[in-house]
C-alpha cells in the first residue's frame, strides 16, 4: 500500500495507485432466488410472497427504479437510469463476477457490502404500506438470516471453494458454519 507524503522530498509521484476501499455497496439477491437460503418450512409462504412482490411493483431493476419516481426528481431518476441501471452497475448486486468487475473497472480494492431493500419478504416499504403488508417476525428473522447466507456464497471468489450456506430446519447448518468458521480462523 503507497502512503502518500504531502513533504517535497517524497519520491512518490501522483500516478501511484491509491487503495480504495468503498464503504457503502449494496448487494443482494434477486428475490426469487433467496428461496434455497430459507428453512423449508417457509417455501410455500414464500411462493405466495413472491406473487405479491411481484404484483405489487416491487421489481429489481428499471422497473424497480420506475416505482420510485414518485418520490424523486424526474431529472435526477432519469440520469441515474441511464447512469446505472441502463450501464449494468447493478448488475453487480446479485452477481459477483459482475461486481468483480465493476470493481477492477472502478478502482475498488475492497467493500463493506450492506443489504438493500429486497430481502425474503422484505419490499420497499412505499409498495408494502400502500397494500398492508408486514412480514411476521418469523419471516423478517429468517430472511436476514436467509441474506446472511446468501452472502457468504456471494463473497466467495471461488464457490466450489466454500460449502453453500443453504438452510434446513435442523441445527445442522449452524454446526457447519461454526466448523468452518473455526477451520478458516484456523488456516
Amino acid at each position: 500500500m503507497a502512503v502518500l507524503e504531502s513533504s517535497s522530498t517524497s519520491t512518490q509521484s501522483c500516478a501511484d495507485p491509491a487503495l480504495i476501499i468503498s464503504s457503502d455497496g449494496h448487494a443482494m439477491a434477486k428475490m426469487v432466488d433467496y428461496r434455497p437460503y430459507l428453512p423449508f418450512r417457509l417455501h410455500e409462504q414464500f411462493d405466495d410472497f413472491l406473487k405479491l412482490h411481484k404484483s405489487s411493483g416491487s421489481e429489481e431493476g428499471v422497473s424497480g427504479v420506475k416505482n420510485q419516481a414518485i418520490q424523486t426528481d424526474h431529472e435526477i431518476l432519469d440520469a441515474w437510469s441511464k447512469d446505472v441501471v441502463e450501464a449494468g452497475r447493478l448488475d453487480g448486486t446479485s452477481d459477483p463476477a459482475r461486481r468483480l468487475y465493476r470493481m477492477e473497472i472502478e478502482g475498488i480494492a475492497a467493500e463493506v457490502l450492506f443489504p438493500d431493500f429486497g430481502l425474503p419478504f422484505e419490499m420497499v416499504p412505499q409498495n408494502a404500506a400502500a397494500i398492508g403488508y408486514a412480514p411476521t417476525l418469523e419471516q423478517a428473522e429468517e430472511g436476514k438470516k436467509a441474506h446472511s447466507r446468501w452472502l457468504l456464497d456471494f463473497c466467495s471468489l471461488h464457490r466450489s471453494a466454500l460449502p453453500r450456506r443453504r438452510s434446513s430446519d435442523s441445527k445442522t447448518s449452524t454446526q457447519q458454519s461454526r466448523r468452518f468458521v473455526g477451520r478458516r480462523k484456523q488456516g
